[in-house]
Order: structure tokens, then C-alpha cells, then sequence
């Protein structure tokens, strides 16, 4: 069994954040807010397609969110 994890996705802090200082649980990459459109990992669409490609590998992906973390 294979896994691929990542922090979550939303718009954090940053472009260069990890994810755990989330500014926006709702934003997977679809708004131009703090300085672009995408996260770290890209755009939604961007991200969907390697969730997309990895369960069509065989891996199971999962996200360690931390959802009381917020950017203030």
C-alpha cells in the first residue's frame, strides 16, 4: 500500500507555507487573494488532478489539516 499525504491544501499565510497557517479553509487555489491564485500545491484544479492520478496509481492520499490553526 502506498500513501501520499500533504498538509492541507487551502490558502495559508504564504506561497511558500506548509499549510498549517490556514487563511483560508475555503480557498483551494480558485481565488486571487494574498498575492495569486494557487497554493503551494498549485491551483484546485491542479491539485484534484494529482489526487486524481494517484488513486488511478493505486495510492491512497490523505490530508493532515489542522483546522483550529488559523493565520490571524
Amino acid at each position: 500500500m502506498s500513501l501520499l499525504s500533504s498538509t492541507a491544501p487551502t490558502k495559508a499565510a504564504g506561497p511558500t507555507s506548509v499549510g498549517y497557517d490556514i487563511y483560508d479553509m475555503y480557498d483551494l487555489g480558485e481565488f486571487d487573494q494574498k498575492g495569486g491564485r494557487g497554493t503551494k500545491y498549485g491551483t484546485k484544479e491542479q491539485y484534484l488532478e494529482l489526487v486524481k492520478k494517484a488513486k488511478e496509481a493505486g495510492i491512497i492520499s490523505y490530508i493532515d489539516a489542522v483546522l483550529n490553526h488559523k493565520y490571524a
